[in-house]
């Protein structure tokens, strides 16, 4: 399964998670570099990103 799939205009992406160990700022600081290599594969960045709740 991709972890980012880009479709037309709109990039899925599902859930990352950092290593444990630590205090919480290293697995923090993981999580959002894969994101940011993730999103960089498909040709976007952090700042194409909308959030959901």
């Amino acid at each position: 399964m991709s972890r980012t799939v880009r479709h037309g205009d709109t990039v899925d992406h599902c859930g990352q998670v950092g290593t444990r160990g630590g205090r919480v700022t290293r697995p923090a600081g993981e999580t959002l570099e894969k994101i940011e290599a993730l999103l960089a594969e498909v040709g976007s960045t952090k700042d194409d990103i909308l959030p959901v709740t």
